[in-house]
């Protein structure tokens, strides 16, 4: 039976003491559903746990090879190690040929296959450097900086830039016919433009 106001009432119990009796009610309601929530999730994560601990166990009895999974990671981190040296070797290379370090990116995505297939020395260098630069030089030619030989000085000279006067020299100008003939030739520097 749920506790209703009509219920209180006919009970006999005051206006002022039912509403403080269904405000309690409803807090120990509320706390309720949340307690029965909570052991909700923690029956929810037990449920995991169990599962994981019956995989483990079911793991265990059929002698599933741990050693080996281990040996597994451990050669595949390995591989990530020797293709991140090889990488960096051939971005080095990139570079030493004179592909544009702009570009060099560009190269890296394209010669993925190149870079998987590298064989480094000891020391981390590219076995067959020298082939494989002489390769990219004619390969990603367009990617490489050319020379370009620069001349100190033009051949003609300019013509002469005649300077504008700015308003502090017009004004110094003593001279009014002068001073105006430089205003007309310098209107930018009164805030007017030319005509």
């Amino acid at each position: 039976m749920a506790l209703t106001r009509k219920m209180l009432k006919a009970m006999g119990i005051e206006e002022e003491k039912i509403d403080q009796i269904v405000e309690a009610h409803t807090e120990t309601v509320e706390a309720l559903k949340n307690e029965r929530e909570e052991l909700k999730q923690k029956a929810s994560d037990f449920e995991k746990v169990q599962k994981e601990l019956d995989e483990l166990k079911s793991a265990a009895q059929s002698g599933e090879d741990w050693k080996g999974k281990f040996e597994k990671l451990s050669a595949e981190v390995e591989s990530g190690k020797k293709q991140s040296a090889a990488a960096e070797a051939y971005k080095k290379l990139l570079k030493d040929s004179g592909v544009d370090a702009r570009r060099i990116d560009t190269v890296m995505r394209a010669d993925k296959d190149v870079i998987s297939g590298l064989e480094l020395d000891k020391n981390g260098g590219i076995v067959g450097a020298d082939k494989l630069s002489e390769k990219i030089k004619s390969e990603w030619a367009d990617f490489i900086a050319k020379d370009i030989e620069l001349k100190t000085a033009p051949d003609t000279p300019p013509e002469q830039i005649k300077t504008k006067m700015s308003k502090a020299e017009i004004m110094k100008i003593k001279d009014t016919s002068e001073r105006q003939k430089a205003i007309a030739e310098n209107p930018e520097a009164f805030g007017y433009s030319a005509i």
